[in-house]
């Protein structure tokens, strides 16, 4: 993603679209983060959730993965789970390809293919699988809920350290309509707003340059 810098930017400009209650479910998560950066828990390991694991979760797992890359190399661990396995969905991939990310197709065998994210040098696999897999943490991870309906069905994520829920808009109700990639890049870019704030102030309460 060449134009990080250019992102970081734009959404540290953007601030003043974040609602006060946003802001303070952010700088909670960023307490909580912060704590097991400043202990040294390292890898801190980050869990994104929605119901299956096709849009919301993977767009998050997208812009953490970057931008824990971007200020805090090799501390974290970012993942991305559902209550169901589905696919990542095609306008997820097209809207991330749109805005700079560097996703190329890995696997297109099965419906749920898996595709690369890459990023400087570390990549990322995108495909749908459900949050408690064996290749997930069960243990000492922080939980972002980014759906209402993963919210409610899973009251408890076990292993989680802490859990915040960081519900976005589903950009599915567009799904086969002529607007439906401008709505994903909107949803994208509403969450990697949110998730540079996170990171951003991750970074100057650990002081970490």
């Amino acid at each position: 993603m060449k134009q990080i810098g250019n992102y970081c930017e734009q959404f540290k400009a953007e601030e003043s679209k974040l609602s006060p209650e946003r802001i303070a479910l952010l700088k909670c998560a960023a307490k909580a983060i912060s704590v097991e950066v400043t202990d040294a828990h390292t890898p801190v390991k980050l869990m994104f959730i929605c119901t299956h694991n096709s849009r919301r979760s993977q767009l998050a797992q997208a812009w953490a993965f970057v931008f824990s890359e971007y200020y805090f190399p090799n501390v974290f661990e970012v993942y991305s789970g559902g209550t169901e396995v589905t696919a990542c969905h095609p306008n997820t991939l097209k809207s991330l390809q749109n805005i700079g990310f560097d996703v190329q197709a890995r696997e297109t065998s099965t419906v749920n293919a898996k595709h690369l994210l890459k990023f400087q040098n570390s990549s990322l696999s995108l495909y749908s699988k459900l949050y408690h897999t064996s290749e997930h943490p069960s243990t000492h991870f922080i939980a972002f809920m980014t759906c209402a309906q993963a919210s409610k069905n899973c009251p408890v994520v076990f292993g989680a350290k802490h859990r915040f829920n960081f519900n976005f808009e589903d950009p599915k109700r567009f799904d086969d309509t002529p607007s439906a990639i401008i709505e994903y890049e909107k949803t994208a870019l509403e969450i990697g707003r949110e998730l540079h704030f996170l990171f951003n102030l991750v970074k100057h309460q650990t002081r970490t340059n």
